[in-house]
């Protein structure tokens, strides 16, 4: 019995088809990818939230600072160096970053700057307000916990990669389009699309200054 013969057309029909099942594989192993991703996030925030909480136990209920510029004793405070008695992953880093940036941190950790930044206006802002946000933000003087960011997903750009704190303008929506948040009553939020805020208070009801009235 002879063997078929395919024409040049089946084949082309074939390979068209496989073609596109492949495409549609490798659609799916990257959104599996960018799902994991933004999960390994929310779960690096939950631990640096636990983190963070244990040292405001340990410290009448005062966060650490934003930075290292604080002129207010106890000097050097820096969160990003405060928190890493209190991690329990190991490195702490870990914690401290988002996963798409650790292999980054781990070959020059001078320069991978900060992943995770710290809310800028918890501390030290005054603006046009009548008094400034304190120095050291006690987490009992934070009236609406589930609705004020801690910490969020930053951007990595230019300066900013080098500061351990933001605001809106520095958020990254990294994650499916999307931004992970760290909340006031430690929980993790995923955020999309921040925008300019109205009296400190951005989409979705999000505050970045306790003092000021949403």
């Amino acid at each position: 019995m002879a063997a078929r013969r395919y024409s040049l057309t089946e084949m082309l029909l074939v390979l068209a088809l496989l073609m596109v099942l492949a495409t549609m594989v490798a659609k799916g192993l990257f959104r599996a990818r960018e799902e994991s991703l933004s999960v390994r996030c929310a779960s690096h925030l939950y631990q640096l939230g636990f983190g963070i909480f244990a040292y405001a136990e340990h410290n009448a209920d005062f966060l650490p600072h934003e930075d290292f510029g604080v002129m207010d004793p106890p000097h050097d405070q820096c969160w990003y160096t405060e928190v890493d008695p209190y991690l329990s992953w190991s490195p702490p880093e870990r914690a401290k970053q988002d996963p798409m940036y650790l292999d980054e941190h781990n070959e020059n950790p001078q320069a991978s700057g900060f992943s995770y930044k710290m809310n800028s206006r918890l501390e030290n802002y005054k603006g046009t307000k009548k008094e400034a946000s304190p120095a050291f933000r006690n987490l009992n003087t934070i009236p609406w916990p589930r609705k004020t960011v801690l910490f969020f997903d930053g951007d990595l750009e230019g300066m900013q990669r080098h500061r351990s704190y933001g605001m809106y303008r520095q958020v990254v929506n990294r994650h499916r389009g999307r931004a992970n948040l760290l909340m006031g009553d430690f929980s993790v939020l995923d955020s999309e699309g921040l925008g300019e805020p109205t009296n400190w208070v951005s989409d979705g009801e999000l505050i970045w200054d306790p003092e000021e009235d949403p």
